[in-house]
């Protein structure tokens, strides 16, 4: 059953849906865009075995986020190991070590 539309209730509607100059009025629609910069596009595939994806499911659940964004925040904040000395470098420092044994030694005779 259709109900007739008062006079008063289309005035209304009319009024809030149009511009001053008679156009429709547009809504923004959608969402807003977000920071072009901080879009993530992408993937990073990492295979696990059933027991791991368990356990980062647990520990992501502790912490009230998804799997993926623990771990992005895990990797993301944690320090990593220096990288390797060179085997030049391994030698320079060794014969240092030596030399400040020896001033060590001299020093407190």
């Amino acid at each position: 059953m259709k109900f007739p539309l008062t006079l008063e209730f289309r005035s209304r509607f009319l009024a809030h849906t149009m511009q001053p100059d008679g156009t429709a009025r547009r809504s923004a629609g959608g969402r807003p865009k977000g920071d072009p910069a901080a879009v993530r596009s992408t993937t990073i595939g990492v295979r696990v075995s059933a027991s791991e994806n368990a356990t980062l499911r647990a520990k992501a659940a502790q912490m009230d986020l998804v799997p993926a964004q623990w771990l992005r925040e895990k990797a993301l904040a944690r320090c990593l190991p220096a990288p390797p000395v060179s085997a030049i470098n391994r030698e320079r420092y060794a014969e240092l070590a030596r030399l400040a044994a020896n001033l060590n030694q001299l020093t407190r005779a």
